[in-house]
C-alpha cells in the first residue's frame, strides 16, 4: 500500500456489499477464494482488506445510488481541487 500512497491521491470507491455482489455477478469473474460463492468471496475479500484500504485512502467516495456520469462529475471536481491546492 505504500507504493500506492506515494503515487498520488488515493480514492477508495465504496458501495454496499449487496451492490458489489450484484456488480461482480454481472461481470462473471473468477473467485479469489476458490470454492466460495460470489457472496462469500466478496465478503471475505472485504473483511481481509477493509482496514488496509481505508488506511491508504485520502478520500472515501460512496458510489451507491449514483450513475456513472454523476460519479465522474463529482470525482473530477474532487481531483481538480486536490491537485490545485
Amino acid at each position: 500500500m505504500d507504493a500506492i500512497k506515494e503515487s498520488g491521491m488515493v480514492i477508495l470507491m465504496t458501495a454496499a456489499l449487496e451492490e458489489l455482489i450484484r456488480r461482480v455477478k454481472l461481470a462473471d469473474r473468477p473467485r479469489v477464494n476458490v470454492g466460495t460463492t460470489v457472496e462469500e468471496d466478496i465478503r471475505l475479500i472485504w473483511q481481509k482488506s477493509r482496514d488496509k484500504y481505508y488506511a491508504a485512502a485520502d478520500l472515501v467516495y460512496a458510489t451507491d445510488q449514483k450513475s456513472i456520469d454523476e460519479e465522474v462529475r463529482e470525482l473530477e471536481g474532487i481531483i481538480l481541487k486536490y491537485f490545485n491546492r
